[in-house]
C-alpha cells in the first residue's frame, strides 16, 4: 500500500498477474504459488512457500502480501557467478545446459522445469537477469 492507503503499482501488477493465472489455470492453489511469484521476478524459499502447499486457493490480496512480504531483491553478477564458479573450472563464463537444467531443478530452491525453460529462452536470447541485453 501507498502512503495515502491506496495500491502501489507494484501491488496492482501483482493483483493482474493473479487474475490471469486464475483466468488460464482457475484458483492459484498452494502448490503453484512458488511458480507465479518467481514469474513475477521474486524468489521465495523452500520454506517461505512451506505453510501454503496444502492452501486450495491463494487469494489476490493474499498473493500480494506474500510477494512483499518475500521481497524482490536483484542479485548481482558476482553473486550469480559465484554460485556457478565450481561448474566452470576454466572460468569460460559457462557451463553445459544439462548441468544448468540440473541445478536449477534439483539443488536448493528448486524450480519448475518450465521455469528453467524460461530462464534458457532468456539466457540464449542475450538477456541478463537484470532484463537488459547484453
Amino acid at each position: 500500500m501507498d502512503q495515502e492507503g491506496g495500491c502501489t503499482s507494484q501491488a496492482r501488477r501483482l493483483a493482474l498477474a493473479h487474475g490471469d493465472w486464475e483466468k488460464a489455470h482457475g484458483p492459484l492453489k498452494g502448490a503453484q504459488l512458488g511458480h507465479l511469484s518467481r514469474l513475477q521476478g521474486y524468489a521465495p524459499t523452500e520454506a517461505q512457500l512451506k505453510p501454503y502447499q496444502e492452501s486450495e486457493r491463494i487469494s489476490a490480496e493474499n498473493f500480494v502480501k506474500f510477494c512483499e512480504e518475500v521481497g524482490y531483491e536483484d542479485p548481482s553478477f558476482e553473486e550469480l557467478s559465484s554460485v556457478f564458479a565450481p561448474f566452470d573450472p576454466e572460468g569460460t563464463g559457462q557451463i553445459p545446459k544439462e548441468v544448468f537444467l540440473h541445478l536449477m531443478t534439483s539443488v536448493g530452491d528448486r524450480f519448475e522445469a518450465e521455469e528453467v525453460d524460461s530462464m534458457m529462452v532468456d539466457l540464449q536470447s542475450g538477456k541478463e537477469a537484470t532484463g537488459r541485453q547484453s
